[in-house]
């Protein structure tokens, strides 16, 4: 789940989103539905609930696909979650029906990185791999996507892509989307990134990619995780950031998405693919 961070706002702020969102059923804020076969890389994490006296699988976080045994993700997802059974949906456009693509695994192993400490809250070197459990079988919707140029800033517009809330206010009301969703956001620069936080709360940005998509627009709780999807000249796709966290309430305008820079993290992903 993506990380909540509590700060002041006035009433009349919190009623107008509230509206706005009761209206609208936003999901990924501001998303569209997206294509079968668009994003065949993200993969729903799923742990199970008790509801009503019934256990149930529910979508907590996102991951992406970077090989058949090897999924991305961020730490503050499963950082506590060693002694949880984590089921991998791939190949989903509706994670709440037994559509006929859909594969389903358990995670074996997770690695979350070493110098990630915030544990389930925003910060740096927020990134884990999971080794599942049995490979995924690749087809027309269930694919890896390319890890980046670790020598090339991702720039220019990417895409999300998630099943997060639909509830405007992270934290207070947690009701994830059903249908996958996406959203297009423009890479902006780390200072302008840290500016526009400044007078909210300061967090350290070395390993971050932040986006702005606007305002009514972006990720929210529950896309935690899931790819930041950029594009190369020839349009091929790589996988770019991990949605990491965001101010609380979810596509303000003003505040960027701060995902995890997938670039710097090359090497630590390659470690567990390898292994």
């Amino acid at each position: 789940m993506r990380p909540v961070h509590i700060a002041s706002i006035f009433f009349i702020s919190i009623t107008f989103y509230v509206e706005i969102c009761a209206e609208k059923k936003l999901r990924l804020i501001g998303a569209q539905p997206a294509q079968p076969g668009q994003f065949p890389w993200i993969v729903s994490l799923q742990r199970t609930r008790t509801v009503r006296g019934n256990e149930t699988l529910m979508h907590f976080c996102a991951g992406s696909i970077v090989d058949s045994s090897h999924v991305v993700t961020a730490g503050h997802c499963v950082w506590n979650n060693t002694n949880v059974v984590i089921t991998v949906i791939a190949g989903a456009l509706n994670i709440s029906a037994n559509e006929d693509k859909q594969q389903r695994v358990y995670v074996r192993t997770i690695h979350v990185h070493p110098k990630y400490k915030s544990r389930n809250t925003a910060g740096p070197n927020d990134i884990a791999i999971l080794t599942l459990a049995t490979p995924l079988k690749f087809n027309e919707r269930v694919a890896s996507i390319a890890l980046p140029d670790p020598v090339k800033p991702a720039s220019g517009e990417c895409k999300y892509a998630g099943w997060g809330n639909r509830f405007l206010i992270s934290g207070i009301y947690y009701n994830p989307s059903p249908i996958l969703g996406t959203v297009s956001s423009t890479v902006i620069s780390r200072f302008s990134c840290t500016m526009r936080y400044l007078f909210v709360f300061r967090r350290q940005l070395d390993t971050a990619l932040c986006t702005s998509a606007g305002p009514l627009r972006g990720s929210c709780q529950g896309d935690s995780g899931g790819p930041v999807t950029c594009y190369n000249s020839d349009n091929t796709p790589y996988l770019a950031g991990v949605v990491s966290w965001g101010y609380f309430i979810c596509g303000d305008g003003f505040h960027p998405d701060v995902a995890t820079d997938v670039a710097i993290f090359s090497d630590f992903i390659k470690k567990y693919m390898n292994d």
